[in-house]
């Protein structure tokens, strides 16, 4: 069972009265955004293992998905889904890095966008 403070109880209530919430939906929605906020840094830091272990990596994996946590390869694969699957199931919701090995520690983004024409209605 969960206590908690007195303080943090009376600052959840006066937070979802003042916004006319309620207070469980502001708890939810406020766990929900820690937990995002903490999952996207430890992606940031296994983004930064993934491009120094580069070298290393690119001898073993290339051109095949790697799966990082805590900076060690957990697990790899050619196909993304297959990995992804697996992943999940040793690791449930945890962040884990997926990315392909590629020549490039950090391959160009190509983003493709429509062209547009303008017509002159003279």
């Amino acid at each position: 069972m969960l206590n908690l403070k007195a303080e943090i109880l009376a600052d959840l209530e006066e937070l979802a009265q003042q916004y006319e919430l309620d207070a469980n939906e502001v708890l939810t929605q406020a766990l929900k955004t820690y937990r995002r906020r903490l999952e996207e840094t430890k992606i940031e830091m296994e983004k930064k293992q993934f491009l120094a272990q580069h070298s290393r990596l690119k001898d073993t994996y290339l051109g095949q998905f790697v799966a990082m946590h805590h900076g060690q390869v957990v697990d790899h694969g050619l196909d993304f889904e297959t990995l992804h699957q697996r992943i999940r199931h040793k690791f449930g919701r945890e962040a884990i890095l997926i990315r392909r090995v590629e020549e490039e520690p950090d391959p160009p983004l190509m983003i493709r966008s429509p062209k547009v024409r303008w017509s002159n209605p003279t």
